[in-house]
């Protein structure tokens, strides 16, 4: 592994397309949560990867001064005397601690010029790798991110809580209540917390933020239990809300992002990408009627490739957009009919071939269509030769 990437959780996305642009230009790395084995916790595999790592790379930020795994990680790489590159993510003055670390550092500013900077960043990072550093750098664009597909996180071991907890009943002034192990006052460890409002978390805190493995309730029965991260759904979860539709998969800070499975009581289901609670990427979703769509999603519509197959045996192959067959594709009848051409909003329109199976062969019409009907174009018989024609709608036999 040749790069450890540290980042706040606040800019996960940033981190998972920086890491995506360094992969694709053959250098390895090693990001958190996705690289934790499963089964794994963060206070081992953390410092391992760290000490395993040629490069640390600091994706430098107000939100990383201000994250504790940020400062116990800098604090490590410059323990272990490893290569440390600050990325800075926006332009921000350093804290003492910060500075006095990054002092010897020669920073890369990434807040104006992204891609001139991701391209720097590369060629040092091949430098320092030992990498070939003949292949020009290759960025792709860093305002979108195509798959974020977070693993299964753990809270604390036992051993890794600090050793002065003590368990605790607190009531706080808002009408609240805590009851579990704190440091200090601070919750850390495992509690209890029943909000004024009658929602509950129970599970893991670290420093007063739901951090590890929990269960958060809400007043109307609805439920999420899994991954936590300073405060946040993130990791691997399961969601079940009032009306019974129930989300299990990736969560990246409160939000379904990632690979995940969506269930609704009437039997359909979608399984494959998320992006911010959004269907968006490859997936499949299925009726309880047995007809299913399977390809590209954006913002929960089919846009994109994919392929649509009713319960019938119908299936259309092709362009989508807003849901609809719009766009090149080709759609099959069980009994051999088949149409290849343009659709608009699901109907057949523009140029297309329509044919089928006749007692001496295939026959075919090619042409202009609208609202599903040959306007202008030919019909053909199994020889190819024309058999007709078609103008304005109207259908004109050739003897």
């Amino acid at each position: 592994m040749d790069i450890f990437i540290s980042y706040s959780s606040k800019e996960y996305e940033k981190a998972c397309m920086i890491k995506k642009v360094l992969n694709e230009n053959g250098i390895s790395t090693w990001l958190a949560p996705g690289d934790i084995p499963p089964g794994s916790n963060y206070t081992r595999e953390i410092p391992r990867a760290i000490r395993n790592c040629k490069v640390f790379l600091l994706l430098l930020s107000e939100n990383a001064q201000n994250s504790m795994w940020v400062s116990a990680e800098l604090e490590n790489a410059f323990k272990n005397e490893k290569p440390i590159i600050p990325f800075a993510l926006e332009n921000c003055i350093l804290r003492d601690e910060f500075d006095f670390l990054l002092s010897r550092c020669q920073r890369i500013e990434a807040y104006e010029r992204t891609a001139d900077a991701l391209e720097n960043l590369i060629r040092r990072l091949k430098v320092l790798v030992g990498a070939d550093d003949s292949a020009a750098p290759v960025v792709t664009a860093m305002h979108s991110v195509e798959k974020v597909t977070p693993v299964e996180t753990v809270s604390q071991p036992e051993e890794s809580l600090p050793a002065n907890r003590e368990y605790k009943v607190i009531h706080y002034e808002n009408g609240a209540t805590y009851e579990g192990e704190t440091v200090n006052g601070v919750r850390w460890g495992k509690g209890k917390y029943t909000s004024e409002n009658g929602h509950i978390y129970e599970g893991d805190y670290v420093n007063g933020r739901r951090t590890g493995k929990g269960r958060y309730s809400w007043s109307d029965n609805s439920y999420y239990e899994g991954d936590f991260l300073d405060g946040d759904f993130h990791g691997k979860g399961r969601r079940v809300w009032r009306n019974g539709n129930v989300h299990e998969g990736d969560y990246v800070k409160d939000k379904r992002t990632g690979k995940g499975k969506l269930m609704w009581p009437s039997g359909s289901v979608y399984e494959g990408d998320f992006i911010e609670d959004k269907r968006t990427g490859k997936g499949k979703y299925t009726w309880p009627s047995g007809n299913y769509y399977e390809g590209d999603f954006v913002d929960g519509d089919f846009q994109g490739k994919g392929r649509f197959v009713w319960h019938d045996g119908d299936v259309y192959e092709g362009d989508f957009a807003k849901d609809k067959r719009t766009g090149k594709g080709k759609y099959s009848w069980p009994n051999g009919d088949v149409y290849e051409g343009d659709f608009l909003d699901g109907i057949r329109t523009g140029h297309g071939v329509f044919s089928w199976d006749a007692t001496d062969g295939r026959y075919r019409k090619e042409g202009t269509w609208d609202a599903g009907q040959l306007v202008n174009g030919k019909e053909f018989d199994a020889d190819g030769k024309v058999i007709a024609e078609y103008c304005d709608g109207q259908r004109l036999k050739r003897d």
